[in-house]
C-alpha cells in the first residue's frame, strides 16, 4: 500500500517519530510475470534480499506525491504504463525476494530535506523532481562509488549523468525508470497527410541530415496560408511553438551556458566564440519565430487546448514534447501524425534532442544496504527500459509504434541524444541565462545585453551550487 507523508507526519519524523502502514503484497499472477519475462534477466544476477526464514524484505522507495505511476502500481490499473510498472515489479520482487512499496511527499523541496534529513534508514530509494536540488543538501550518496551501477549501460541517460558529475561525484542519476525523461523529451509531431500534399519526405529530410532549422523555416513558409487576409479562422501555420519548446529547441541548437573546467568542476561560459554562436542561435530563431508569418507561439506549456491548432489540421510541425502525443490522440481524425527530432542548427551539426524537466533517483546517507539500493535501483532501470518506455510509446505515438518502424527509430534518436545543461539541472541558481536566451527568442531582446546583464547573478548561483561538492 502506497503511503502518504504529510507535512505533519514529516514534522513528526523530526521528533523521532515515523508513521506508516504496512504493505499489501499485489497478487502474482502468472499473466504479468510472463509479460515482462526470464529472458530479459539475462543481463541481471538474482540475489536474494529475503531474512533467514525466507521473506522478503521490504524495499521502500521515497516518490514525489502523484509522479509514482511508473515505479509502483496495482494489478488492476487501467492505464497501460502503470501496468508495465506492475509487471516490472513483479519480476524484480521475485528476481531479488523483495517487497517494494512508496512513500509519498507531497510537493515542495524543503519537504524532502526535512525528511531525509531525520530519515534512519526507513528508506531505500528516493525519485524526486530535479528541480529540488536534493543534491545540494547532503542527504545523498555518491552513485559513483556504487560499483553495482554501470551507467555506460543503455538504460541510463548519459548525456544528464554525465553533466550532473562535479568533482567525481553524482548525487542523483536518471535513467529509464523514470519514464519522464522519455515523456518530456523534445519532440516535433508532423501532419503526414499534409507533408504529403506538399511532396515532402520528412524522415527522409531527416535521415539525410537536411533537418536544420533554416529548412524548417523554408517549409513552414512555403506551408502558412492566410496570415494576412484578416480572417484567423483561415490560418495555417508550418510551425508551433510553446513556452517549453522554444527554451528545448534553443538547448538541441547547442546553445551553452556553462562548460566544465579542468579541475572537474563548472564555469559560466565566458568564451568569444562560443557565446558569438549563442547570440547567433537567439537572433536566427527569434527571426523565424517572430518575423516569418509561419509560426504560432504560446506562452502556454502545451496544455489541451494549445493542442487544437495542430489536432484541427492547421498546422503541419508542433515542436514540443513527446507526452503532448497523449492528449493530441484522440482528437485526430482522418489523418496520421509522425514524429522526428528537432532540427539542428547548422547542416555539419549532429541532432541535439533534451528534455525539460525530469525525475532522479538518488539513494538516502541513512540507507542500511547501499549494495540493495544499488541493485534494485539497476534493476528498476533495467526493466524499465523493456517495459515502461516500450508502453509509454505506443500510448503517444497514434497507432503502436512497434508497428510505425520510422517513428521508432526517430524515437530512439531522439532517446539516445538527450543532453542537458549543467545551468539546467540546477535550474533555480544558475539558469537564469537559460530561461531568458528563451525570453530573448519570443521577446525580442538582444541576446548579448543578456548575457551582460545577467552573467554575474549566474555565476553567483553557479558558485553556490558547487559549494555541495567540495
Amino acid at each position: 500500500m502506497k503511503k502518504l507523508l504529510s507535512i505533519f507526519l514529516a514534522v513528526l519524523m523530526l521528533c523521532g517519530v515515523f508513521v506508516g502502514c504496512s504493505k499489501e503484497t499485489p497478487e502474482e499472477t502468472e499473466e504479468a510475470v510472463s509479460t515482462v519475462g526470464s529472458t530479459e534477466t539475462e543481463g541481471l544476477v538474482a540475489e536474494d534480499f529475503g531474512d533467514a526464514k525466507g521473506n522478503p524484505r521490504d524495499f521502500m522507495m521515497l516518490v514525489r506525491a502523484s509522479r509514482y505511476r511508473y515505479l509502483y502500481a496495482e494489478s488492476d490499473d487501467a492505464d497501460v504504463v502503470a501496468r508495465a510498472s506492475y509487471e516490472r515489479n513483479i519480476t524484480i520482487e521475485e528476481m531479488f525476494n523483495i517487497a517494494l512499496d512508496i512513500t509519498e511527499v507531497p510537493d515542495a523541496a524543503a519537504n524532502w530535506n526535512t525528511i531525509l534529513t531525520a530519515s534512519t534508514g526507513e528508506f531505500d530509494l528516493a525519485c524526486f523532481d530535479y528541480l529540488y536540488r536534493v543534491e545540494e543538501m547532503g542527504v545523498l550518496l555518491n552513485i559513483l562509488e556504487m560499483p553495482e551501477l554501470d551507467l555506460s549501460d543503455d538504460y541510463w541517460y548519459q548525456g544528464w549523468n554525465d553533466v550532473g558529475t562535479v568533482n567525481g561525484q553524482l548525487y542523483s542519476v536518471a535513467g529509464d525508470a523514470s519514464n519522464e525523461m522519455v515523456e518530456n523529451m523534445s519532440t516535433v509531431f508532423f501532419n503526414k497527410k499534409k507533408a504529403k500534399e506538399n511532396n515532402l519526405d520528412v524522415y527522409s529530410i531527416v535521415d539525410k541530415g537536411d533537418w536544420t532549422l533554416e529548412q524548417m523555416r523554408l517549409i513552414s513558409t512555403k506551408v502558412a496560408t492566410g496570415q494576412d487576409d484578416g480572417d484567423a479562422t483561415n490560418d495555417t501555420f508550418g510551425v508551433m511553438f510553446d513556452l517549453h519548446s522554444v527554451r528545448m529547441a534553443n538547448a538541441c541548437f547547442g546553445l551553452v551556458i556553462t562548460e566544465p573546467t579542468q579541475n572537474g568542476y563548472y564555469r559560466v561560459v565566458d568564451d568569444t566564440n562560443i557565446n558569438e554562436r549563442n547570440f547567433n542561435i537567439v537572433l536566427t530563431f527569434q527571426d523565424f519565430v517572430r518575423n516569418s508569418g509561419a509560426v504560432q507561439y504560446s506562452g502556454d506549456t502545451a496544455r489541451a487546448r494549445e493542442t487544437d491548432t495542430f489536432t484541427s489540421g492547421k498546422s503541419l510541425f508542433f515542436a514540443s514534447a513527446l507526452l503532448v502525443g497523449e492528449r493530441m490522440k484522440s482528437k485526430v481524425n482522418g489523418w496520421e501524425y509522425g514524429v522526428i527530432p528537432y532540427p539542428k542548427f547548422e547542416k555539419t551539426a549532429d541532432y541535439g534532442a533534451t528534455v525539460y524537466g525530469c525525475s532522479v533517483f538518488g539513494v538516502p546517507k541513512s540507507v542500511k544496504d547501499a549494495h540493495c539500493s544499488a541493485v534494485i535501483l539497476n534493476a528498476l532501470n533495467y526493466f524499465g527500459s523493456e517495459s515502461n518506455i516500450a508502453a509509454f510509446y505506443d500510448k503517444v505515438v497514434l497507432g503502436r509504434v512497434a508497428d510505425s518502424y520510422d517513428d521508432q527509430r526517430m524515437l530512439e534518436l531522439i532517446r539516445t541524444r538527450i543532453k542537458v545543461d549543467f545551468a539546467f539541472i540546477h535550474d533555480e541558481n544558475v539558469m537564469t541565462l537559460f530561461q531568458r536566451y528563451g525570453w530573448a527568442v519570443t521577446n525580442g531582446d538582444a541576446p548579448a545585453s543578456i548575457f551582460d546583464s545577467h552573467k554575474s547573478t549566474a555565476e553567483s548561483g553557479l558558485a553556490k551550487v558547487l559549494t555541495a561538492y567540495q
